[in-house]
């Protein structure tokens, strides 16, 4: 039997505030949908009122980062959400590029199981 993969949209407009967009069994939809709202969003200037972050993670290995502020970044610095050090350090990289580009970043990491 094959399980489906998932891939989930997240938001956070505050620390600790999640919100999903929606998940999807494909990565790429997922990535896709996030681009979406980023530019859409962009438009209506909300990502300068609050928005910490907008990614797709999920039940893989693969992530993306679409739109991130340095406060965020701050804040995952200081979590112990990853399953080991290259992994954290893989998605700080990523998170510093997508906040210096202002463009979606896509890397690869793994999650600590909780």
């Amino acid at each position: 039997m094959e399980v489906d993969n998932y891939h989930e949209i997240e938001f956070y407009y505050r620390i600790g505030q999640h919100s999903g967009g929606g998940s999807f069994s494909n990565f790429t939809n997922a990535y896709n949908e996030a681009e979406e709202f980023r530019k859409m969003d962009s438009k209506s200037k909300k990502l300068k009122d609050g928005l910490l972050y907008i990614g797709v993670s999920g039940d893989t290995d693969i992530f993306s980062i679409h739109h991130i502020t340095k406060e965020y970044i701050n804040h995952v610095k200081s979590t112990d959400m990853f399953s080991d050090n290259a992994s954290k350090e893989n998605w700080l990289k990523a998170a510093k590029l997508a906040l210096k580009t202002n463009l979606p970043v896509i890397g690869s990491y793994k999650w600590k199981i909780f």
